[in-house]
């Protein structure tokens, strides 16, 4: 078990201080990304996240496993290609050899490691103690990644939906009004197709017969992609969900 360090702590023995610099002096200065073939990198400035009393002050940037950093390659027109962590939180389509399967949180990591090794472009590794998200539920580490959702646009609607929470709905506690409203204020697009373990999932219904067999494999094939969402079955959903949990 390590300890949290400061920047003023991290010394290199093997180093010798050759110079010094304000880390604004770095920015727009180039790098190489040894896992994807050399590519080249751009240093540039982060954001509040980003402090000086913990850490080296001289950060990665992750556009696709965090909300600050995905603002931040916006922010400086960073591509980046779609997230290589998939939903059961191992790599995927990484492009390194050996890395795909493997866990983010357990093996992946190793296998990055050994992977710096073997280009030999392995400097020092150390471990630290840091704060970490944890969910409350399963008392299981987090893996924050970007996802395909869908939204809905909220502007047109905004001021309608507060003043309906605000005066049209009594709330048990009292206090998620302000929640909710503050949650309308802030947001412009409102996400609707939130995973099963946070939220409400959207039913959809598709058709499917497997008691008939005269149609071919193909018919078959198109007819089981066709969404049956009419007003009764809506409806008929509406009524069964209410018996179920009332």
């Amino acid at each position: 078990m390590g300890q949290v360090v400061s920047p003023k702590e991290v010394v290199v023995d093997c180093c010798e201080v050759v110079g010094e610099m304000v880390g604004e002096d770095l920015v727009s200065s180039t790098y190489s990304l040894p896992l994807r073939g050399g590519e080249e990198g751009k240093v540039v400035v982060g954001g509040s996240y980003i402090t000086d009393d913990v850490g080296t002050g001289l950060v990665h940037t992750a556009p696709n496993h965090g909300s600050d950093d995905h603002q931040t390659a916006l922010k400086n027109s960073i591509s980046f290609p779609s997230c290589i962590v998939n939903e059961e939180g191992k790599f995927e389509g990484s492009g390194v050899p050996g890395l795909d399967g493997l866990e983010v949180l357990g093996e992946g990591n190793e296998a990055v490691l050994e992977e710096f090794r073997r280009q030999g472009e392995w400097f020092d590794c150390s471990s630290i103690s840091h704060r970490y998200p944890y969910d409350w539920r399963t008392k299981k580490p987090l893996i924050t990644r970007s996802t395909d959702q869908w939204f809905c646009s909220t502007k047109d609607v905004k001021d309608l939906a507060v003043q309906v929470v605000s005066s049209n709905i009594e709330w048990f506690p009292p206090t998620g009004k302000q929640r909710m409203v503050g949650m309308l204020e802030g947001r412009n697009d409102w996400c609707i197709s939130r995973q099963r373990v946070w939220g409400v999932p959207i039913p959809c219904f598709y058709f499917t017969d497997p008691s008939s067999s005269s149609s071919s494999s193909e018919e078959e094939e198109e007819r089981g992609q066709e969404w049956l969402m009419d007003s009764d079955i809506i409806s008929h959903f509406e009524v069964s969900f209410y018996d179920s949990f009332s």
